[in-house]
């Protein structure tokens, strides 16, 4: 199993209706989620990220954990091997 860890950040902001946030990955694009509150964006986000990277966007997380560990041996990741990430929340402003 990979000890590499790939850093994400999600962006939080109000969405253009009340009570509802909106989340993004700012590294990767196409990942979003929302909820009713900034901490239940958080929270659907990191399952929409987690599902997302594997499934969807694992070229592309891949190419960015290579970039960021510096490790070209990561591109030949085997695909049954889950890629483990951290999502640092940062609110923005609209």
């Amino acid at each position: 199993m990979s000890t590499q860890v790939l850093k994400l950040t999600g962006l939080i902001q109000p969405g253009a209706s009340p009570g509802v946030y909106v989340g993004r990955i700012q590294e990767i694009g196409g990942i979003f989620a929302q909820g009713n509150t900034e901490e239940e964006a958080y929270q659907n986000l990191l399952e929409t990220t987690a599902h997302m990277i594997e499934v969807y966007k694992r070229p592309q997380a891949l190419a960015l954990l290579t970039s960021q560990t510096h490790n070209p041996a990561l591109d030949a990741l085997p695909a049954e091997e889950k890629l483990e990430f951290t999502l640092e929340r940062e609110l923005a402003s609209c």
